[in-house]
């Protein structure tokens, strides 16, 4: 992909994503959800009313226990909850489509990763900040944070995204100021299939996502670059010392 000179690379990100998805928007989205999906019938037994009240009973069920006292959280999903993760994808899905159908200022490119998003629009500032006040009224508990390029370049989760000269896009690892740098100690008692997890996911981001030219001979991360049966024999006999 080539950014043209009137465009700008912007990332978005919502605040507290989890605890401000009202409950009643949630089970609303699900349930039209399932009623477009022409396969519900050969999936179950329950229908969609057994379905939504089902929902229902998980997404308001969020009690806890501190200081002897039991509390019940009132707004939102709850943080942690295995179907939080995937209604909170549902949510986002059903915000991003309103607004981009409905913005008089759509981007060119729109990539999202939960709660992040990646947008390429023009650059004008009135298009910026229209596009964002647009967003932010699509949903009026979910609230979007903006942040601009600089120096033609912008950080995108672990990625450093970076435009050149003609407007191609590269790709290299960013961390932030507190990262330490720290993964799975090998000598530690995790089983062995976490230990290569971590290497494996390194294996994979470097492969999948980064650009050729920030990998050279000398990088630190080149070796992740390896035949996988070296890697994984490498990995497995260091795990094992």
């Amino acid at each position: 992909m080539i950014i043209q000179e009137d465009e700008v690379m912007v990332s978005f990100d919502v605040v507290s994503f989890f605890t401000k998805i009202p409950v009643e928007l949630a089970l609303e989205v699900a349930q039209c959800r399932l009623m477009d999906w022409t396969e519900f019938e050969n999936h179950t037994n329950w229908s969609i009313e057994d379905v939504g009240q089902g929902g229902k009973i998980c997404l308001e069920s969020t009690f806890l226990h501190v200081r002897g006292k039991n509390y019940k959280q009132v707004f939102g999903m709850a943080m942690g909850s295995p179907v939080s993760a995937v209604v909170a994808n549902i949510i986002m899905e059903d915000i991003e489509s309103r607004a981009v159908k409905t913005s008089l200022c759509a981007p060119r490119l729109w990539k999202r990763y939960v709660d992040d998003t990646f947008v390429v629009v023009l650059v004008e500032q009135r298009h910026l900040t229209n596009f964002a006040d647009h967003i932010n009224k699509v949903e009026s508990s979910i609230n979007f944070t903006m942040e601009i390029e600089t120096n033609s370049s912008i950080p995108f989760l672990d990625l450093l995204v970076k435009r050149g000269t003609v407007g191609q896009i590269s790709t290299s690892v960013f961390r932030k100021a507190t990262n330490t740098g720290r993964y799975l100690n090998h000598r530690s008692e995790h089983p062995l299939q976490h230990k290569h997890s971590v290497v494996n996911t390194l294996k994979h981001f470097t492969l999948r996502l980064l650009s050729d030219s920030c990998v050279s001979d000398s990088s630190p991360v080149a070796y992740l670059r390896e035949p996988t049966s070296e890697l994984d024999t490498g990995v497995f006999l260091h795990c094992k010392d």
